[in-house]
């Protein structure tokens, strides 16, 4: 049986999560948060100055995004967070999932 911490690739980003850092108190912090469409997006070229964080692991399910969201989302204070997911999903990256599943992953993230 797979752990969460493989699962999710809980490790992937941690060291770079722990030396951000903390927001200012003007400063309005963006996590991108997603798959290989995520992860390959080069945001310093698109949103030069902005210092988006980019949170994508290519691969990932939206349940793999749930497992790390407190780590890779919450604990950064973002102001906003944009989510790219449920490709992976689909395509039954790990096993089948239906869409009353995924549509779940999802809400979880919001709430």
């Amino acid at each position: 049986m797979m752990g969460v911490e493989k699962f999710g690739n809980l490790q992937r980003d941690r060291a770079a999560n722990a030396v951000l850092p903390p927001t200012g108190s003007f400063e309005r912090r963006v996590v991108f948060l997603g798959d290989s469409i995520t992860e390959l997006w080069d945001l310093a070229r698109w949103f030069p100055g902005r210092g988006y964080i980019n949170r994508g692991i290519g691969g990932q399910t939206t349940g793999q995004m749930l497992a790390r969201f407190r780590q890779d989302v919450i604990d950064l204070h973002p102001a906003v967070v944009v989510i790219l997911a449920g490709t992976n999903d689909v395509a039954g990256k790990t096993g089948r999932m239906t869409p009353d599943q995924i549509e779940n992953n999802y809400t979880s993230m919001a709430e």
